[in-house]
């Protein structure tokens, strides 16, 4: 991981000014950090913009990093909008200082974050995340519609000669948060305070805008050991779970193991997928299946 960082950094440091500047009539680049905030600044900009995302679909977003090459490629960016990400950290300071006038955006700002921890509000803590905060903020439809306004703003800032079609494009885009909001809270009320078995705990803010609890199998962000699926397999066994939400990239042995014990339904889910309508309606589905 420390020899892929320093190759990070000699890219940034020993790319050439000129790069940066190629080809000035192209479509202006964005970068975005995962796949949904791609689809929500497409919503907005239409093709006024490139779009590059960072990760790629189907890892562990907590533990990747981004290759010399995505790196390369996303000097020449105008914006980025961040989720405040462990990778994020190790590599803006280099974009920085290679691309001066790079708006950072960090869509967390100004958000309250919840903490990132298993057995939310089931009153017994098997395992905690001390201190870690739940950074999968996109699962709230609700949060999404305050961070697309940051994104809007951003881009009507740096754009403005587009900001007639932008602003058009926003309200459609918020108005269709609004209704899945709507869609999702409907479907999930007649479930309120139930509780829903994860094998990576992603969904505070889902769970916590719709009333429901998540059993987190992963511990203190490891791979959980025997005694550790022991003991929430029996916390499971008591509460019963609607469902397991198993998750790419993420080790879902634990997990698939208590759902097959207690005849619980699964669901394989990609918090990251780039169809979020479709991929949040699904969710909300499986739950109340």
């Amino acid at each position: 991981m420390v020899k892929n960082f320093l190759c990070v950094i000699l890219i940034c440091f020993g790319f050439s000014c000129s790069k940066q500047h190629n080809d000035v009539d192209s479509t202006p680049k964005i970068l975005v950090s995962i796949a949904p905030y791609e689809s929500f600044v497409k919503a907005i900009a239409g093709d006024t913009v490139d779009v590059e995302v960072l990760i790629p679909a189907g890892v562990n977003i907590h533990t990747y990093e981004p290759t010399p090459k995505q790196v390369e490629r996303a000097i020449a960016a105008k914006a980025w909008f961040r989720i405040d990400e462990l990778f994020e950290k190790r590599i803006v300071r280099a974009l920085k200082e290679k691309n001066e006038s790079m708006e950072l955006v960090n869509l967390q700002d100004g958000l309250t974050l919840l903490p990132s921890h298993d057995a939310i509000a089931l009153g017994e803590h098997v395992c905690h995340h001390h201190g870690a905060e739940d950074l999968h903020t996109w699962l709230s439809p609700r949060i999404v519609t305050i961070q697309v306004e940051k994104i809007y703003d951003t881009l009507v800032s740096l754009f403005p000669e587009h900001e007639a079609m932008y602003e058009k494009n926003y309200h459609v885009l918020v108005n269709s948060l609004d209704s899945l909001d709507t869609h999702i809270a409907s479907i999930l009320a007649p479930y309120s305070d139930s509780v829903i078995l994860v094998s990576h705990p992603a969904f505070a803010y889902f769970c916590h805008e719709y009333d429901l609890k998540q059993l987190s199998v992963e511990c203190e962000g490891k791979d959980p050991k025997p005694r550790d699926v022991e003991a929430i397999f029996l916390q499971a066994e008591r509460y019963h779970p609607r469902v397991a939400i198993l998750q790419l990239g993420f080790n879902n042995r634990g997990a698939e193991l208590i759902a097959k014990k207690l005849d619980i339904r699964t669901l394989t889910f990609n918090p990251y997928s780039a169809d979020y309508l479709q991929n949040m309606t699904r969710l909300a589905e499986a739950i109340a299946e």
